[in-house]
């Protein structure tokens, strides 16, 4: 899943690496999308999570447009960070 756009104006990315992280990432996004600054993209590395993740995250992912999310087969938190290096447009990533 991934979300399509021209070009991303907005100067702050939320990574979010995650793994089997079913217990902690709906609370995770339901803080990001409550604040009141909303220029931002939360980009979402799932690193071959094996319960539910993926489908909590669609839940979100089909309610704002700002979630971008990516499924890598399991590697090392290291690959999954150089691979959200090379996605994230954003000139802050948090």
């Amino acid at each position: 899943m991934h979300n399509n756009t021209k070009a991303i104006t907005t100067k702050v990315a939320f990574l979010l690496p995650v793994f089997n992280g079913e217990f902690s990432i709906r609370k995770t996004l339901e803080s990001l999308l409550i604040q009141n600054y909303l220029d931002f993209n939360i980009y979402i590395i799932n690193n071959g999570s094996t319960d539910n993740t993926k489908n909590i995250v669609a839940e979100y992912y089909k309610l704002d447009n700002r979630i971008k999310y990516y499924e890598l087969e399991y590697a090392n938190l290291t690959k999954a960070l150089c691979f959200a290096l090379e996605v994230i447009k954003e000139k802050y990533i948090l």
